[in-house]
């Protein structure tokens, strides 16, 4: 069965700079590929248009180039596999080494979906503009020098509205509500949540002598005394109990975060 490829052969006469295709023209505004000056001396003569063009260069030692009109290696492969993608000003904008570690210096755009299997490390900030999904079995934690919310800004058409996200020594959760009875139901799932001995509990009156205290607190209720014949606000906040608690000071791994 007849072959679709051809091979390319090094001849032991050939210097390292070996293969070059569609370096020079004949004729044409396109590249043609050049043969081999070993075996076609006679040839060389129609190649020696030094104006640059796209082309091609194979290497010896495993190198592989391809130019864009103004010699600039586009793309490279080097002899240990790395390839390197650079822009037309030739500034590396990826570089993809033998052992699959994708580097990208600058912007990386993404139109679909990214799944990640390993870790992500960034010395900067990282921004999503869409959504971040994942199992939490495999995503366990986000670190970030600080933390934001950014939307379209629900009544000024064109403009975005921005918040920072409130820090504090703990991971912890809340309930929160305005109301007149003696018992503040809390969600059935902070039996499972919080640990019980975190629950704080502030209260707000609506009128000046109400006297309200606190008179009980459990993972499925807040009992409430003091004038109730007024509503008031309440604020509940609690420390998770499912994972670990923070650790607030630590040194950096090998000099860095």
């Amino acid at each position: 069965m007849a072959s679709n490829s051809i091979p390319i052969l090094f001849p032991s006469s050939l210097s390292n700079a070996d293969i070059i295709i569609g370096k020079n023209t004949v004729g044409s505004a396109s590249g043609l590929p050049v043969p081999l000056p070993s075996e076609l001396a006679e040839e060389i003569a129609d190649f020696s248009n030094p104006t640059p063009v796209r082309h091609v260069e194979f290497w010896r030692s495993g190198n592989t180039r391809f130019y864009n009109y103004s010699n600039i290696p586009l793309f490279e492969q080097d002899s240990t596999g790395q390839l390197v993608v650079k822009n037309s000003g030739g500034t590396t904008t990826a570089t993809l080494s033998s052992a699959g570690a994708l580097t990208i210096p600058s912007n990386a755009n993404i139109g679909g979906n990214a799944n990640v299997t390993g870790n992500v490390t960034s010395p900067g900030i990282g921004t999503f503009t869409t959504q971040v999904i994942s199992n939490l079995g495999t995503f366990t934690s986000l670190s970030a020098p600080y933390k934001l919310f950014d939307i379209p800004h629900p009544l000024k058409p064109g403009m975005r509205l921005r918040h920072g996200c409130l820090e504090g020594p703990e991971l912890a959760v809340y309930t929160r509500g305005k109301t007149k009875e003696n018992i503040i139901p809390l969600p059935d799932y902070w039996a499972g949540l919080v640990d019980p001995n975190s629950i704080t509990v502030q209260l707000t009156p609506t009128s000046n002598d109400q006297c309200l205290y606190v008179k009980k607190t459990s993972l499925t209720s807040v009992e409430v005394s003091g004038d109730l014949s007024l509503p008031y606000y309440f604020m509940i906040m609690a420390e998770r109990i499912d994972v670990e608690k923070l650790q607030l000071e630590y040194e950096e791994p090998n000099g860095n975060i």
